[in-house]
């Protein structure tokens, strides 16, 4: 074959293969799971007449452990950064957790954890949804949501695992 077939023929399947990645991820969704693992750096209490109010900063690692594809990359870990805020009541509590995840080539994805059960003291832990909601890059747009479970251990580290995340991208 001649060197101007080959350059040809190699620049139309180049062009084609990326035509059909860039339409592969129009309308793109999916499953994924994760495993966080969080450190808190610092926590504040107020008590204020019937309720005390929590405030929980902390950072650490997130791995999908499980995933078919899209901008979650079975076994790719990335950095977290999440502030959580808590109303205990004597009728129970109210946490609301957002996070920051930032993988290695600087996209953000933008989480927000919720429970309304369980404990947040050593030994503690409980159930609760986690929601994605969009962020840079390869998560802009991005929502979706899943059940996860929560263990706090000692020395203020926190597990956190989540299975079936449904995942879509518009």
């Amino acid at each position: 074959m001649s060197p101007w077939k080959v350059i040809i023929t190699s620049t139309f399947f180049t062009l084609f293969a990326s035509f059909n990645q860039q339409a592969a991820t129009a309308g793109e969704k999916g499953t994924m799971d994760f495993v966080q693992s969080i450190l808190i750096a610092n926590q504040m209490a107020i008590e204020q007449g019937d309720h005390k109010m929590v405030a929980i900063v902390g950072n650490g690692t997130i791995t999908f452990s499980n995933s078919d594809g899209g901008p979650f990359t079975e076994g790719s870990s990335a950095t977290l950064s999440v502030i959580a805020y808590i109303k205990q009541t004597e009728n129970g509590m109210n946490l609301e957790s957002p996070m920051s995840v930032t993988d290695p080539s600087g996209d953000k994805l933008f989480m927000v954890m919720r429970r309304s059960t369980g404990s947040f003291d050593s030994g503690g832990g409980g159930q609760g949804r986690a929601e994605l909601g969009g962020g840079t890059g390869k998560f802009a747009g991005l929502t979706g949501s899943c059940p996860y479970e929560v263990d706090f251990l000692d020395g203020g580290n926190v597990v956190v695992r989540a299975t079936g995340c449904s995942w879509e991208k518009p």
